[in-house]
């Protein structure tokens, strides 16, 4: 389940998953959040988006005002499962971003992390507009495995990646046409 806030391209992302749209006696609530990022625009315009009539949205929600930073490329060895390749990845620097609002205007501050720090910020979700199909293998994967996962940051922190993640690399590293994959 998906929720658009104040700024259409920032969502919540609901620990509510369904094989079918049946969603009468679900209830919204900050307690169910798996994660907040922002998305661009071919997220709504490639993925089968209905609007649930009789939901009542979650009122008390608030962006995060903390997130990771992944700045510059770099190539980096990946391995899931027997699989290694060679990609191109975000997070050649890291930094934590922090947002202050003042007179209505953000104020950025960063501080530099290192790859070692991933457990320091293993909850926070990063700064990168997140895109379609990427954004769909990551919700497939927080389904399948039961929580949130977020391959973009565990593949920028150096993180030893499971067998399951082999399509998400697949997608990002571009080694089989997306619509192989089963996106459009």
């Amino acid at each position: 389940m998906l929720q658009t806030l104040d700024d259409t391209c920032k969502i919540a992302v609901f620990n509510e998953f369904r094989s079918k749209p049946l969603w009468s006696g679900i209830q919204l609530s900050s307690t169910n959040v798996l994660f907040m990022c922002s998305v661009i625009k071919n997220v709504f315009q490639n993925t089968f988006i209905e609007k649930v009539k009789g939901m009542v949205a979650c009122t008390n929600l608030e962006f995060p005002n903390q997130a990771v930073s992944l700045d510059g490329h770099r190539y980096v060895s990946v391995k899931t499962g027997k699989l290694e390749r060679e990609i191109l990845a975000m997070g050649d620097s890291l930094s934590l971003c922090r947002t202050k609002w003042q007179e209505g205007r953000p104020k950025l501050s960063y501080t530099t992390l290192k790859r070692v720090d991933f457990d320091k910020i293993k909850n926070l979700e990063l700064t990168t507009l997140r895109a379609y199909p990427e954004f769909n293998e990551r919700l497939s994967l927080c389904y399948e495995l039961g929580r949130n996962v977020d391959p973009m940051k565990e593949i920028a922190f150096d993180r030893p990646l499971p067998p399951e993640y082999e399509v998400y690399v697949a997608i990002v590293g571009g080694f089989i046409p997306s619509k192989q994959l089963g996106y459009e």
